[in-house]
């Protein structure tokens, strides 16, 4: 077993999320569940004041050593992420692209981010295609044969992840799957026994850690792996591996990557539409300039040139420099370099050549709606005109330039359906990158006035949403910032329309492997909201997505986050925090702090932290099994409800009970459980006793009568049988007045009463 040491791991009973809860198992699910790891406990020790929900909240992140934090605005405080050469990079060249036009969705985005973490087939094909193999390929594969366990070390952007990928890819009678864990969780091969597969194990991250002896472990125990016929392959950092790795130096493989030539020629070569490699190869400059590029840099040259390939040649780049005419194809090299560069040289010659605010305002508006008709571009340009009160010269009439004019200034072209496309590939992004670093003073004037273009032009709102959204993403992780994916997120969540737009941003964002695990962090602050300053729909944004795709990949950091949440005032907030609960209760791995969070939130003082108790109990108390009778009561055998569900069980209906307001869905909850004891006889009693008990609990009420309990209860009790029944044989009636027969002779002033009377 892993060891405490200065990675940050050690032994599980000693961190967040470190014993084991009753359901769950020492074996991971490797695609359709992650890894059962033990749910959080509460750290040792506090820091300022006590939070309402701390009580069943782990003192210390499970996303994080103590102490240490990534994701502000500052930019010397940011910690890379070192995922982006592999798994995920690929998800965002490649998803949706028209020669360097996004064109794909955020929804699509986060499901291929989620498809590189569960080795789909689809996406271990896509990630494969123009694969070049390391210089030393030969010795990872030895390794496997004779241990069944290769450790690929290397730095970010070589092709760790890919060679994995590739390695697990080429033993076609295993299963490729994924050892899914949080950061800080334990891990050991006993993990994986009787778990026929090959294994990936993705330590890339700084994240990730590790105990000392893990590398010892993995040769004392690879006999378990020899047991289930697997293979395991480690994707480590250098800084990881040297200090966890001692001892194992059988295990691993420094990888040496392919030449840079190589992999250009073969994304080129192989990837559709195919490319001549050669037109371009050929050239000296370019080889050169290859020359000692990483696998990572390598991709990106391979993916301009492909653009690039395909994109025309405009009639301003035919125009003689220096006095002499450029040949077609060094236009076409020259283009490669600037598109590498953002096109940051072409753009300051334009700006300097079009200094009117006319021609600017519109480029802009085009680099931000590409795709759109002209005529919404041209009225966004003037829009925006107003907004940054330029001078311009949209006098009415034809004074001034018109959209051709415009858009054949900015080389941009117009479609049959007038919309407007650029020419140049990357072009878009490249105006917006010049322009935040050109014009900064003027982001607190263009950043609403960009998040609110949904909203204006609502007929093309999913296209705008969508391009905005993959620009964001670029932008926060290119800039290393996430002010402008806070300040999307934050307009987007106040419109309905936008909302799942929203929810969907957040969510990439955290699944993002560059800036996911800042990412992560800033939920957790926007949760916090320790100064108030994070409006109320933001926060019901961050429920909603932490009970997304995030919750299968994270879910104890999603329910630290939640726990913030659910003590937040707010009727809104504390219902996507009963939805996303909901789906948490799904993940065994977290069920045994489910539980303990909605017991203690269903009995707290707080009245905040009580309604989210509520509102998640009610949620989860109105859902079914296969066999259609209450998911919680499945659990119930022999009708007896175990003891570990018995306090959620009558402190949940008791929220319910205590509630002012009779909603639909404790109603909807109520019938269900009566409707399963009328027809389950063995857990009628059980059923009986939990409301009993949810109206009466003498410890809490000090001997006190809570009549509103027993009111509300009767009210159910008659709206789910009523006085004047249908059949009044069908037993309802009889079971209601039992019910509340039980709940009368609980009340100690019964008791009292019966006492008196035969005293």
């Amino acid at each position: 077993m892993d060891q405490p040491d200065a990675t940050g791991m050690g032994n599980p009973e000693n961190e967040p999320g470190g014993r084991t809860s009753p359901e769950t198992t020492d074996k991971p699910e490797a695609v359709t569940d992650p890894p059962p790891t033990p749910a959080p406990e509460p750290g040792e020790g506090t820091a300022g004041p006590l939070h309402p929900a701390s009580a069943d909240r782990p003192e210390q992140d499970p996303s994080q050593p103590a102490d240490e934090l990534v994701g502000d605005e500052e930019l010397e405080d940011w910690e890379d992420d070192d995922e982006s050469e592999g798994a995920s990079p690929r998800t965002i060249q490649r998803i949706g692209t028209n020669n360097g036009t996004v064109i794909g969705n955020l929804h699509q985005t986060v499901s291929r981010l989620v498809q590189a973490r569960t080795l789909t087939s689809e996406w271990i094909d896509e990630c494969l295609v123009g694969f070049v193999e390391p210089k030393n390929i030969r010795a990872a594969r030895q390794k496997l044969d004779e241990h069944r366990i290769v450790v690929l070390v290397g730095d970010r952007g070589i092709g760790r992840y890919t060679t994995a990928v590739h390695l697990l890819h080429e033993r076609q009678e295993l299963r490729p799957r994924q050892v899914r864990r949080e950061p800080n969780d334990s891990f050991n091969l006993d993990q994986l026994k009787d778990q026929r597969g090959a294994w990936l194990l993705d330590l890339r991250s700084e994240e990730q850690k590790v105990g000392e002896d893990f590398g010892q472990n993995l040769l004392a125990d690879k006999a378990i792996l020899e047991g289930s016929q697997s293979i395991l392959v480690v994707a480590v950092r250098p800084n990881l591996w040297e200090i966890t790795g001692r001892g194992a130096d059988d295990l691993a493989v420094p990888l040496e990557h392919p030449e840079a030539t190589a992999i250009v020629r073969a994304r080129l070569e192989q990837q559709q539409p195919i490319v001549p490699a050669d037109e371009w190869l050929a050239d000296e400059g370019i080889v050169k300039k290859l020359g000692g590029r990483k696998p990572d840099d390598a991709v990106r040259w391979a993916n301009a040139i492909r653009a690039e390939h395909f994109a025309p040649v405009l009639e301003e780049d035919l125009k003689a420099v220096d006095g002499r005419k450029l040949s077609r194809t060094q236009i076409k090299i020259n283009n490669v370099l600037e598109a590498l560069g953002s096109w940051r040289t072409h753009l300051r010659t334009w700006h300097i050549e079009n200094p009117d605010s006319d021609r600017r305002n519109f480029l802009l508006a085009a680099a931000l709606l590409e795709g759109s008709p002209v005529g919404d571009i041209f009225e966004a340009a003037a829009n925006l005109s107003q907004k940054l009160k330029d001078v311009t010269n949209h006098r009415g009439g034809q004074s001034g330039p018109g959209i051709i004019e415009l858009a054949w200034s900015i080389g941009a072209t117009l479609t049959r359906q007038d919309t407007l496309r650029f020419q140049r590939p990357d072009y878009a992004d490249a105006v917006l990158e010049y322009f935040w670093v050109d014009r900064m003073p003027l982001t607190d004037i263009v950043v609403p006035w960009m998040a609110n273009l949904p909203v204006t032009y609502p007929e093309h709102a999913e296209r705008i949403t969508n391009r905005l959204g993959q620009y964001v993403l670029r932008y926060s992780a290119h800039h290393k910032s996430l002010k402008l994916l806070q300040d999307v997120a934050t307009q987007w969540s106040s419109h309905n329309s936008l909302k799942d737009h929203a929810r969907d941003l957040i969510t990439a964002g955290a699944l993002h492997p560059v800036i996911g695990r800042a990412m992560r962090d800033r939920l957790k602050k926007w949760a916090q909201d320790e100064k108030g300053k994070f409006t109320e729909d933001l926060k019901v944004a961050v429920a909603r997505a932490c009970g997304g795709p995030l919750a299968g990949e994270y879910p104890k950091m999603m329910l630290y986050r939640l726990s913030f949440l659910a003590a937040a005032p707010s009727n809104k907030i504390a219902q996507a925090v009963g939805e996303s609960m909901q789906k948490l209760w799904h993940q065994p791995n977290v069920r045994g702090q489910v539980r303990s969070n909605l017991s203690t939130w269903c009995a707290s003082d707080d009245s905040a932290l009580r309604e989210a108790g509520r509102r998640s109990f009610m949620a989860l108390a109105q859902e079914r099994n296969t066999s259609g009778i209450p998911l919680l009561l499945s659990s119930a055998a022999g009708g007896e409800i175990p003891r570990s569900d018995q306090a959620l069980f009558i402190g949940g209906w008791r929220s319910g009970l205590d509630s002012p307001s009779l909603d639909e869905t404790s109603a909807s909850a109520f019938k269900l459980w009566m409707d399963t004891a009328l027809q389950i006889p063995s857990l009628r009693g059980s059923v009986v006793d939990i409301f009993t008990r949810a109206v009466h609990d003498p410890a809490a009420d000090r001997g006190q009568y809570i009549a509103d309990r027993f009111l509300r209860l009767t009210h159910f009790a008659y709206n789910w049988a009523p006085a004047a029944l249908p059949d009044p044989q069908d037993g309802r009636s009889a079971l209601r007045e039992s019910l509340l027969a039980s709940a009368r002779e609980a009340d100690p002033a019964h008791q009292l009463r019966t006492s008196y009377t035969e005293s």
